[in-house]
């Protein structure tokens, strides 16, 4: 076993990707599999496939049930991403994976990456690091020391010292892993690395990253939220009327605000505001007054969208305040 090193020499070998995303998730609770949840709006594979953009192309391992959420992860990336169906263990799944890279494409590649989908924060520096140390190596894992005292389950004690926290992508030579999987004894390996340690392949291991999470459970969907927060700000002359709408309240009055909808000046600047929230634009840009659909729209339907467009970029609204200033009325 190798100490952990950093590898600087630049090489340029024919390289495919694998990205093994047929799991279920369970442990992250309820809802889409994980790897098809939202982060900022967009899905986790999608965020996993573009950090992998340019390094070769992609195989990646899907649930029979999932290829309507794949083609959506895959919308508007320009490298070839192609798929194949995994199974019910870690460990067939990659081995579909490899054996569909044989079969797909028109190259023998020189080396493989498997990576897990739910990792999406991988970096470029990882990925370009467990490239190079393949010239070194059979099989190479990003890997951590344990800052933490590490004990068995009856207290007794484990040498931190002799323990690593593996990540992905692990690399290999393309056909060394191949015929390692080829001779593989069960299905349930913890990762791939153990199949190049069966296999007698030579292992090394480069610095890992510890942002590089596996997504695992509902709380580390979590750790990515953050606060914003944006004003909006409206004015409506006084004209003619007997009514006018504030904040979706109807008031009889004597008067009306001017404007191309109901006018009411309240919804338009908390509908500007959440808009501002996740830089999608302003109200004129959504419901444009050139638009004879919008002549005495309800301005709650312009609210409603713009909360619509808050959740679908996986945000909540946690609060709101507004002001109003009339020019003439207490």
């Amino acid at each position: 076993m190798h100490n952990i090193s950093s590898h600087k020499t630049e090489i340029i070998p024919k390289t495919a990707i694998l990205i093994v995303a047929a799991g279920r998730g369970q442990r992250a609770g309820t809802g889409l599999p994980k790897q098809y949840r939202k982060l900022g709006g967009e899905m986790v594979l999608s965020k996993t496939l573009k950090a992998f953009q340019g390094f070769g192309p992609i195989m990646v391992v899907i649930h029979p049930d999932d290829l309507e959420l794949f083609e959506k992860a895959i919308t508007g990336l320009p490298d070839k991403i192609s798929y194949c169906f995994g199974s019910d263990t870690r460990t067939k799944s990659v081995k579909s994976g490899l054996k569909s890279i044989k079969n797909t494409y028109d190259f023998n590649p020189d080396i493989v990456l498997i990576h897990d989908g739910a990792r999406p924060y991988i970096s470029s520096a990882i990925i370009h690091e467990t490239i190079n140390a393949l010239s070194e190596f059979d099989a190479v894992a990003p890997a951590l020391k344990s800052v933490d005292a590490l004990k068995k389950a009856d207290a007794s004690p484990i040498d931190r010292n002799q323990v690593l926290r593996i990540q992905t992508p692990q690399g290999f030579k393309f056909n060394k892993i191949t015929q390692a999987f080829d001779n593989i004894k069960n299905n349930s390996y913890d990762d791939d690395i153990d199949i190049a340690k069966q296999a007698g392949l030579s292992i090394g291991f480069i610095q890992g990253d510890e942002r590089n999470i596996k997504l695992t459970y509902k709380e580390d969907f979590m750790t990515t939220s953050y606060v914003r927060s944006a004003s909006g700000y409206d004015v409506h002359r006084i004209c003619e009327g007997n009514t006018v709408s504030l904040c979706g309240v109807k008031i009889d009055c004597g008067f009306s605000l001017k404007g191309h909808s109901d006018a009411d000046v309240g919804l338009h600047a908390l509908t500007d505001a959440l808009l501002g929230c996740i830089a999608a634009g302003d109200i004129g840009q959504h419901f444009p007054p050139s638009n004879d659909k919008w002549k005495n729209a309800d301005s709650s339907t312009f609210l409603a969208h713009a909360a619509k467009l808050v959740d679908e970029a996986d945000g909540k609204i946690l609060h709101l305040d507004i002001t109003l200033i009339c020019e003439q009325p207490k």
